[in-house]
């Protein structure tokens, strides 16, 4: 099949090979921090010199006009059992997201039903498009097969990924589900939201249960656990 890929290059390049505007990357992070869009050669060789997070090694990715959007989904043998889909909410140009927009989507549903079935693909996965409005087509950027950050969402929504696939490799019976359509908000963006729906336009409903602070509340021994390992490894 022809799958429409971003173009990316490591740190071993001409500058002629490559089109601008692109998006410089550092090798190591996550969360889009250190991402940078760069219009050409010029200042992407200023950013290098004086930025630290690029020491370790870069790569440049080609820059799609657009918007992010992606799939998360449950397969045997090349047949998906139950997905969601979701646009990022309330994050920084190339931060990560602080809200999600779970959503139908049924172009996109079709495009990930033929890569997978033609992968002949078992098990988790979660894959990262990137509409591309001039072209009017889904951008693959990036195909994870593990777990993924927004898994409460989904939860919340209806599909708990980890515990429908731990049934069915334990062949315990359930009805492969659908998912709601809705919102899911990360830590303090929920509260945040709320304030900026009193005297913004951009008005978005926020429904505690649906939130990262109804989670830790229900079970927060997880979080505990966690702040306690990234306090030990501050001061290791």
């Amino acid at each position: 099949m022809a799958l429409p890929v971003s173009k990316k290059l490591l740190d071993e390049f001409e500058p002629d090979e490559f089109p601008f505007p692109a998006l410089l990357k550092p090798l190591e992070g996550a969360g889009g921090i250190g991402i940078k869009l760069v219009d050409d050669a010029k200042e992407m060789i200023q950013v290098l010199s004086r930025d630290e997070n690029y020491l370790n090694g870069f790569f440049i990715q080609e820059y799609i006009q657009g918007y992010d959007i992606d799939m998360s989904l449950f397969s045997m043998d090349g047949k998906i059992l139950f997905h969601t889909i979701q646009r990022g909410m309330m994050g920084g140009s190339f931060e990560f997201p602080k809200g999600i927009e779970f959503i139908k989507n049924g172009e996109l549903f079709d495009l990930v039903t033929d890569i997978i079935e033609k992968l002949r693909f078992t098990g988790i996965a979660h894959l990262d498009f990137r509409y591309d409005s001039t072209r009017k087509v889904y951008i693959l950027i990036d195909f994870n097969a593990r777990y993924w950050s927004s898994l409460q969402g989904s939860r919340l929504m209806g599909v708990n990924f980890p515990v429908l696939a731990t049934a069915y490799t334990f062949d315990i019976p359930f009805e492969y589900p659908d998912y709601s359509t809705g919102y899911f908000y990360y830590g303090t963006a929920a509260i945040k939201r709320v304030l900026k729906n009193f005297s913004s336009e951009s008005k978005y409903p926020v429904q505690i249960r649906n939130t990262q602070i109804y989670s830790i509340a229900r079970d927060p021994l997880p979080e505990i656990l966690y702040l306690i390992k990234r306090l030990v490894k501050i001061n290791s």
